[in-house]
C-alpha cells in the first residue's frame, strides 16, 4: 500500500474531513481513500433494466389502461370542452376529476387558449340548443 502525505491542508478542510469521517464511522485516512476512489473511479454505468419492478407495490390492484386514460385526460386542456359537451369518449375518465374539483379536493386549471378554443368550437358546433349555450356560458 502506498502512503500519501498532504502538506498545507487548511485547518477548516481537515476539520470537515474529520467530521465526515466520524459521521461515516471511518478513520480520516479511510475517508480520504473513499473520497479519492469515488472521485477517480469511473461511475458504474446505469441500466434501464435496473428500473424493472421499481415501485410496483404502488400499482398493486390498479388497472394500467384505466389509469393512463385518466392521466391523459387530466393533461389535456380539452378536458373542459369534453366535459361541457359531455363527450362520451372521455366523460367516464374526466367526470371524477370535475366531481373532486366541485368537492374542493382537486384544483382544475385552464387557460385563455382553452376558453378561445371552446368558444370557436361552440360557434361552429352543430348543437345550438339553449341548454348547450346556457351550460357553456356558465362554465366559461
Amino acid at each position: 500500500m502506498a502512503t500519501l502525505n498532504i502538506k498545507n491542508l487548511p485547518d477548516a478542510l481537515y476539520k470537515k474531513l474529520q467530521a465526515r469521517a466520524k459521521r461515516e464511522r471511518r478513520s480520516v485516512a479511510q475517508e480520504v481513500a473513499r473520497l479519492l476512489s469515488e472521485a477517480l473511479d469511473p461511475p458504474k454505468p446505469l441500466s434501464i433494466l435496473d428500473l424493472k419492478g421499481l415501485g410496483k407495490e404502488h400499482w398493486a390492484g390498479v388497472d394500467a389502461a384505466e389509469h393512463v386514460s385518466k392521466e391523459r385526460a387530466s393533461w389535456d386542456c380539452s378536458l373542459f370542452i369534453y366535459f361541457i359537451e359531455e363527450d362520451a369518449r372521455f366523460l367516464p375518465a374526466i367526470e371524477p376529476l370535475f366531481r373532486e374539483a366541485d368537492e374542493g379536493r382537486r384544483e382544475l386549471v385552464t387557460s385563455a387558449l382553452t376558453r378561445r378554443v371552446s368558444t370557436c368550437h361552440r360557434e361552429i358546433s352543430q348543437c345550438r340548443s339553449p341548454q348547450y349555450r346556457s351550460r357553456t356560458e356558465r362554465a366559461l
